[in-house]
């Protein structure tokens, strides 16, 4: 009688320990995943941010060559 009530008291530790690692684990894995998909949104954001930067400048480069060449061509004329 005594070694089954022992028995029956191992078998819950091992399943509260079983119970409480593969939380933690689940817990471990949600937050990695969550910090892996905000590290991407970030790296996103950021490369969305300098390609508008990009584009701008190259915008703004070519209107000002545009406005130059126009008023280089008048004042010659």
């Amino acid at each position: 009688m005594i070694r089954i009530s022992l028995s029956k008291y191992t078998v819950v530790v091992v399943v509260v320990v079983v119970v409480v690692v593969v939380v933690v684990v689940v817990v471990v894995v949600v937050v990695v995943v969550v910090v892996v998909v905000v590290v991407v949104v970030v790296v996103v954001v950021v490369v969305v941010v300098v390609v508008v930067v990009v584009v701008v400048v190259v915008v703004v480069e070519v209107v000002v060559v545009v406005v130059v060449g126009v008023v280089v061509v008048v004042v010659v004329e």
